[in-house]
């Protein structure tokens, strides 16, 4: 899906479309509530101190507008009916998957073939030095798709769905949670709970990324692979990289 920053999308700026349409398609379902919560980071104000001041009552008020507006332009559709003693009737609703794709789009500049060529080829070689370096996870495989795998000159993403494991031997440490608390531990960083449960994880996703808004991670996981409308093609198998799988580079 391609959209330039200046479109409207069911009534509001791409950007914010693009945004609220992220929080909801997360879901495999959602009541209208969580049209609520995803306008109220939307409808707020920078009060003193940079703290959110959200206007409650203009995020319920549009929230059954926009649901309409979103389930007219085909990015929601409508689910079951639940009932229950607390709520009652309440009905479901699911990003579809024109949705799915709003939720992925990236307002940056297209490239050339030969650009994007460039950034795939760091990308391997950064899956390569993951794998042969110290990290608590390695890549296992790799699959890429979208306009990287078709004949387009002009490129969106590099979009790949990588699949993780823990490292054989931990480096030495008796355990994978050892050896991530060491790595995290090692960086210095103050992490809450959940970063220092996920440290191996999210350092081996941060460094694959390398701050390159072309390279786009997991769109899909690869659980959902067979939800990529126009295919893939599998470039890294058991932590090894299929050169002659991957387009000229």
């Amino acid at each position: 899906m391609r959209l330039s920053r200046n479109e409207i999308v069911f009534g509001l700026p791409a950007v914010t479309a693009r945004n609220i349409m992220a929080r909801l398609a997360g879901c495999d379902w959602f009541y209208l509530g969580a049209v609520e919560e995803a306008l109220e980071t939307v409808f707020f104000e920078r009060g003193r101190g940079g703290f959110k001041r959200i206007d409650y009552k203009a995020a319920e008020e549009q929230a059954p507008v926009l649901l309409q507006k979103m389930i007219e332009e085909g990015y929601v559709e409508k689910r079951e009916v639940d009932n229950d003693r607390e709520h009652g009737e309440r009905q479901n609703y699911a990003a579809t998957e024109k949705g799915h794709e709003l939720s992925r789009v990236k307002f940056i500049k297209r490239m050339t073939r030969s650009k994007a060529n460039e950034q795939l080829r760091a990308f391997i070689e950064r899956v390569e030095a993951v794998n042969a370096g110290e990290y608590t996870k390695i890549v296992t495989d790799v699959w890429l798709y979208g306009s990287m795998i078709t004949d387009a000159e002009d490129i969106g993403d590099v979009d790949v769905t990588i699949k993780l494991a823990q490292r054989p031997g931990h480096c030495g440490y008796p355990s994978h949670k050892a050896h991530n608390d060491a790595r995290a531990k090692e960086s210095g960083k103050s992490l809450s709970f959940f970063e220092e449960l996920y440290f191996g994880e999210n350092e081996v996703t941060t460094f694959l990324k390398d701050r390159r808004p072309h390279i786009s991670i997991n769109g899909f996981t690869h659980g959902c692979l067979d939800e990529i409308r126009d295919g893939y093609r599998q470039i890294v198998k058991d932590g090894v990289v299929l050169w002659d799988a991957i387009p000229s580079i």
